[in-house]
Parts: structure tokens; C-alpha cells; sequence
């Protein structure tokens, strides 16, 4: 479900994801989170190891590539997943 193969963990194999609407943001909030235990800190929108995240923030949980910049949260409390898209893959590794 999460990747195509064990070597890769990223959302599609190899290849960068352009557009949230692939999945819900629960969707991509689960990938999240595969990604940055399975990947050694994999960003699951750039595919990026050693890169993102993981906060808490009282009932928040938080998951933010410093790569790419994409951001994936889940809020408890509330019940709601939220999502942003990152940059591509080249556009992340040009900086």
C-alpha cells in the first residue's frame, strides 16, 4: 500500500509526488509516518531520507520535510488531518 517494493518507501516508488489530491490527507498522514520509520526519516512527498521531523504539539501530531517542505499533521482532539504539498523533487534538491 505504501510503496511498490522494500527498497523504496517513498509514496510511488521513486517518482515525486506533484498534487495532494493522490490521496486524503489521512491518506498521506499514514505515509507520513510509514515513511519516517521505514525510511529512516523519509519524506513521503520528496523521498528524502534523513530529513523530516516528527512534533508534538499538545494533541497534534506533526510531520515536516526540511527538504522539500512538505507538512502532514493529524490533531486528535479535533479529528482532522491536514496536508501541504512540497516542493518536487528536483526544486528540493536545488537548494
Amino acid at each position: 500500500m505504501f510503496a511498490r517494493d522494500s527498497r523504496s518507501v517513498g509514496p510511488l516508488g521513486n517518482v515525486a509526488m506533484t498534487s495532494l489530491s493522490k490521496r486524503s490527507p489521512a491518506a498521506w498522514f499514514a505515509v507520513a509516518a510509514h515513511c519516517y520509520v521505514e525510511g529512516h526519516q523519509a519524506c513521503a512527498w520528496c523521498g528524502d531520507s534523513h530529513c523530516v521531523f516528527q512534533t508534538e504539539h499538545g494533541t497534534r501530531t506533526e510531520y515536516s520535510c526540511n527538504h522539500c517542505e512538505f507538512y502532514v499533521c493529524y490533531d486528535r482532539q479535533v479529528g482532522q488531518y491536514h496536508a501541504t504539498a512540497g516542493a518536487s523533487r528536483a526544486a528540493a534538491n536545488a537548494s
